[in-house]
């Protein structure tokens, strides 16, 4: 492995979820552009490692109940991942190396990788991005740079900023005046000026998933995810992708980037972790059609909402290899949706929810539901009617989970304002925990929360089982594995023989 300029490198975690596999645009686009500008760039994804076993892709709940420790004890690095971490980067030995968080519980991780990094060289500067609002990225760049391990955070989006960032780094001159930055100076944290997004994402190139370090051995689902697109239309209380610019690539650049994974990679299993894949119809239907004319035999998830679906889009969807729509339904309560400023979901009563269903289960199409419960001063009979829509939808996977208060949001701000909030360690900021103090019994949340996400953990199951009974699905998965494990059997050999 050759010595290169910028590592940008995701932290390992304690749990396995499933995020873990998968490689986000955001993390391989960045060194795309900089190879792009002759500056020598990979990504290493830390948080995995090819060999170790991984039953069940969520974090369980015994993970929930002994966070804290298991966390405390994976901090002290004595971990396999903390080790190949300290192994690979002893290695590139980079300038520059990008920390990307994936959720802003990975504050501890981040710094101990941050640590890593200045123990192996102390001259290497390290910075950091977490995509989310601009108010979230300053406050959470703030909590980062009085460590003292972090030399700069990007505010905004990281490609041309990180590409700055880098040919200013290597001439030796200061950072001090690139925009879209956070940084230390004289003990005083200091923002540049703000940088503007790209409006036109079709300016940026295909991300290169051959930057990827020990990508042989990384399974084909790894490289799954596309990116259809930025921001939202949206703007609800307590997301983080509130208040960035909603913009789309066109849909020949997406099906150029997915017909490009599925021929060079083997990939059979997408995703689009866009806020939703039916914010533009016109976009959605154009991208379904190009599926089917370049007859790419697929299977794919994405995000919508309730107030998108019809018998028609679902039929088209189904049609291009939709296996799974995700929807963020956060309550069945009326009131708590107005509180929510979830506007995607007004109107729709019980009765809506059942035809959804219906047509869901008629076209064959899985879903994944998201509720939020122990949101500011929400009763109990509120969060009732939440529960009651999961049995509309029924044994789809399902996700209860209690009010996360990021930082940047309206909720948190107001959360603050009326002293709710229980304690502001971002390490803590995770699902399984209560962070705002509840309106209803402690102990009557806690046993709603251990009762849904056993259901759900069985309702896994069921899902997992139907998917594997689907042909289309069982097709697409068994031709994806076949290839990596005679990839990955033939890549070892070789290296056993060397």
């Amino acid at each position: 492995m050759d010595k290169i300029d910028v590592l940008v490198v995701r932290p390992p975690r304690f749990y396995t979820d499933v995020a873990t596999s998968p490689i986000f645009p955001e993390e391989i686009l960045p060194p795309t552009i900089l190879e792009e500008n002759n500056i020598t760039s990979r990504f290493f994804n830390a948080d995995f490692l090819p060999l170790k076993l991984r039953i069940f892709p969520y974090i369980t709940i015994s993970d929930y109940f002994h966070y804290e420790e298991k966390l405390k004890e994976f901090l002290k690095g004595k971990s396999l991942e903390w080790k190949n971490a300290k192994r690979v980067v002893k290695k590139v030995n980079p300038k520059i190396v990008l920390l990307v968080l994936r959720m802003p519980s990975d504050f501890s991780v981040t710094l101990k990788m941050a640590n890593i990094i200045k123990d192996t060289n102390e001259e290497i500067k390290v910075g950091f991005y977490r995509e989310g609002n601009e108010n979230f990225q300053r406050y959470i760049s703030s909590k980062f740079l009085e460590s003292n391990l972090i030399d700069f955070g990007i505010i905004g989006e990281p490609e041309y900023t990180l590409l700055e960032v880098a040919k200013t780094v290597l001439k030796g001159k200061d950072i001090s005046k690139i925009r879209g930055l956070a940084f230390k100076k004289w003990g005083k944290i200091i923002f540049t000026k703000r940088r503007p997004v790209e409006k036109d994402l079709d300016k940026f190139p295909i991300a290169n998933r051959d930057l990827v370090l020990y990508r042989k051995y990384l399974p084909p689902s790894s490289f799954s995810v596309i990116e259809g697109g930025r921001g939202c239309i949206y703007s609800c209380n307590f997301c983080l992708a509130a208040g960035v610019p909603f913009r789309l690539r066109s849909p020949e650049k997406v099906i150029g980037e997915l017909a490009q994974v599925y021929l060079k990679y083997g990939t059979r299993k997408f995703s689009f972790p866009m806020s939703s894949f039916l914010h533009s119809r016109k976009w959605a239907l154009k991208i379904c059609n190009l599926i089917k004319k370049f007859r790419l035999n697929i299977t794919f998830s994405c995000y919508a909402n309730l107030n998108q679906l019809d018998k028609k889009i679902l039929k088209v969807l189904k049609s291009a290899g939709c296996s799974t729509l995700i929807i963020g339904l956060e309550s069945g309560n009326y009131n708590t949706l107005i509180k929510m400023n979830k506007l995607s979901n007004l109107g729709f009563d019980y009765r809506n929810m059942r035809e959804v269903a219906r047509i869901l289960k008629n076209t064959g199409i899985f879903l994944k539901i998201g509720i939020i419960i122990n949101n500011p001063e929400e009763s109990l009979n509120e969060i009732k009617d939440s529960l009651k829509t999961l049995h509309y939808f029924a044994p789809n996977p399902f996700r209860v989970q209690f009010l996360v208060p990021f930082p940047g949001t309206k909720y948190f701000k107001e959360i603050k304002k009326k002293r709710m909030l229980i304690d502001e360690n971002l390490d803590l900021y995770h699902t399984g925990r209560i962070n705002v103090k509840p309106y209803v019994d402690e102990r009557i949340l806690r046993k709603i929360w251990i009762k849904y996400a056993r259901l759900s953990d069985l309702c896994e199951w069921v899902c997992f089982r139907k998917k594997i009974l689907d042909r289309r699905i069982f097709l697409c998965k068994a031709t994806e594995y076949f290839k990596y494990a005679t990839q990955f059997f033939s890549t070892y050999v070789i290296s056993l023989e060397e």
